[in-house]
């Protein structure tokens, strides 16, 4: 795994520059080129969870891999909606093996709920786990588990949801599991505990304030950078298991996608700041269709190159065509750090709560 903290920091920081024009430039050409095709691999005796799964990205990887015959459970949080995105699933794969089941991400309980519901089922076995919910909010928004609202759905909840998986038994010995991160995990400032952008926000603005663009964006990049080095911390945890030795963790940026994250009513389309507007501008003008943002995550969903144990633990994106293939990236050297990996861990444990620590 060549993501060492003993390389020379400015090494590490040059890599990264270079794996940053590459995604940026990803993003601004890829409109231009055909999505490279999935693999069809035979998933009729797998078992797929998916947050987020009734619209965007979540749904047209859903919809992907019902298309290869796995079933397809739809972590959503609103009934009405999960059950039309199963309808939908159902009428175009002709796969009746879709299930819906409620998980609200804003709140600890919902989550620990679901996995009650969940380990008591027969037929509980994971394949792959997707951890794709997201959100933003233009304002200041709290939970009632008192965190910042990106905070907690991007990060904590996932955290707590997949903890509690394994805790619990229910992911195979050869899962996979897909966190959906972001490019703004590059631009994300270095996370500690106590300069994280959910906490300095916490400490400058008020509940139901507006927030600043650069207060918003950084938030949402902080909970995305959260996501991608928690993935390097479980993947390194879990080999070192004889249980979940073979169980592969990925973290990637699937492409500037036009989902609805960026039309959330109460999300940065409803910011007043320029630069939001300047930024939903470039969204709908480079974005691509759900579709295409689904590549990445349902290949490495199904991929036998990404099952490799030596590409666990890593930061995917996106290539441009033929020219860059879809491929692990250099990060940010400060996410590399070994003392401060294990002071986020702990962080994101006090912060998940009970049923947040592994026991491996």
């Amino acid at each position: 795994m060549p993501y060492v903290e003993g390389r020379a920091p400015w090494l590490s920081n040059l890599l990264c520059s270079l794996s940053s024009v590459v995604i940026q430039l990803s993003m601004y050409l890829t409109p231009s080129f055909s999505a490279p095709p999935i693999p069809h691999i035979e998933l009729y005796d797998k078992t797929v969870l998916i947050t987020g799964a009734n619209s965007g990205i979540g749904f047209a990887v859903a919809r992907s891999l019902a298309g290869m015959g796995a079933r397809v459970v739809l972590l959503c949080r609103n009934e009405q909606r999960g059950t039309e995105a199963k309808q939908k699933i159902v009428r175009e794969t002709g796969n009746e093996r879709v299930e819906v089941e409620l998980v609200d991400l804003e709140n600890f309980g919902s989550v620990h709920a679901f996995v009650e519901r969940w380990k008591s089922k027969e037929d509980r076995n994971i394949d792959i786990l997707i951890n794709n919910a997201g959100l933003t909010y233009a304002r200041l928004t709290m939970t009632q588990d008192g965190h910042e609202s990106a905070y907690q759905t991007n990060h904590l909840s996932h955290l707590l949801l997949t903890h509690s998986l394994l805790n619990s038994s229910c992911l195979s010995a050869t899962a996979r599991i897909i966190n959906i991160s972001a490019f703004g995990f590059f631009l994300s400032t270095p996370l500690d505990e106590y300069t994280s952008p959910a906490r300095q926000i916490l400490d400058n603005y008020k509940v139901g304030e507006e927030l600043p663009y650069e207060a918003m964006i950084q938030t949402y990049r902080g909970s995305k950078a959260a996501q991608a080095i928690w993935t390097m911390i479980l993947q390194r945890k879990l080999r070192e298991t004889e249980r979940w030795r073979n169980v592969v963790v990925h973290a990637c940026h699937p492409g500037m996608v036009k989902t609805s994250i960026w039309t959330q009513p109460l999300g940065i389309v409803s910011s007043s700041a320029p630069r939001a507007k300047s930024f939903i501008a470039i969204a709908k003008r480079f974005g691509v269709e759900i579709d295409k943002g689904a590549t990445l995550p349902a290949w490495l969903a199904t991929s036998p190159e990404a099952a490799k144990k030596d590409t666990g633990g890593m930061f995917w994106a996106p290539g441009i065509g033929s020219f860059w293939n879809m491929g692990w990236r250099w990060v940010p050297a400060w996410s590399l750090e070994r003392k401060r990996q294990e002071l986020l861990w702990d962080v994101w444990l006090r912060d998940a709560g009970k049923g947040a620590e592994l026991t491996l």
